[in-house]
């Protein structure tokens, strides 16, 4: 995994020939970003991006491979509609989050970074619909913590689950988002796990918050 705060290294792989040019281009020289490279299959990538961005198209065929051959790399699956079914394949198969063909630049920058970083990256639609789906398979664990999360943390690990974003956590609590970021920090070291849905699927089990 890598720091955010760092260039990025990503590659685009798969897909119709100006389509991954027009990404290049769209990509190359955004804050964060370093490199921007991009190939039509696995074997002709030269050297491991942080991200990989997937086309859905060739996904089932490419996942495989590359996940095989660059293990350390995130990946990032482009898709033309996002549907609980195709997403949870993706997720099952390896990749850390899915994107519409059609999302804003923005959105496809913060969901570059949260890959990068080892977070799980869905539209809030879909990922509270997985949590929930999730939820209702599993019983609740109803273990203690070794260390008890405080009033604070929990309010901020129950708006997550409802689907906020850190920005939208912090104006709820009026908190600036360094401090919601350093919270889910203490959160996900407490619950020991590593990604926001995670985190959001414990607050389920638990009865924290329920998700209709």
């Amino acid at each position: 995994m890598t720091d955010n705060a760092v260039s990025l290294r990503v590659c685009i792989l798969g897909g119709p020939t100006l389509w991954r040019l027009g990404l290049h281009a769209l990509l190359t020289g955004r804050p964060n970003l370093g490199r921007v490279t991009h190939a039509p299959d696995p074997a002709q990538v030269a050297e491991p991006p942080d991200v990989f961005l997937l086309d859905s198209r060739i996904a089932d065929d490419f996942l495989s491979p590359v996940l095989a051959s660059f293990p350390q790399t995130c990946l990032l699956v482009i898709t033309d509609e996002l549907n609980e079914s195709a997403v949870l394949d993706s997720l099952e198969q390896g990749a850390l989050g899915c994107i519409e063909r059609d999302a804003s630049l923005p959105d496809l920058l913060n969901a570059i970074r949260q890959v990068a970083a080892g977070e799980v990256s869905l539209p809030q639609a879909v990922a509270l619909q997985l949590v929930t789906r999730m939820a209702r398979q599993t019983a609740p664990q109803g273990n203690a913590l070794p260390e008890p999360l405080s009033s604070r943390e929990r309010e901020v690990l129950t708006l997550l689950a409802q689907g906020l974003s850190n920005k939208e956590i912090a104006q709820r609590l009026y908190l600036s988002v360094r401090t919601v970021e350093g919270h889910l920090v203490n959160v996900y070291g407490k619950l020991g796990v590593h990604s926001r849905t995670e985190a959001a699927l414990y607050a389920v089990r638990q009865g924290w918050v329920t998700l209709t």
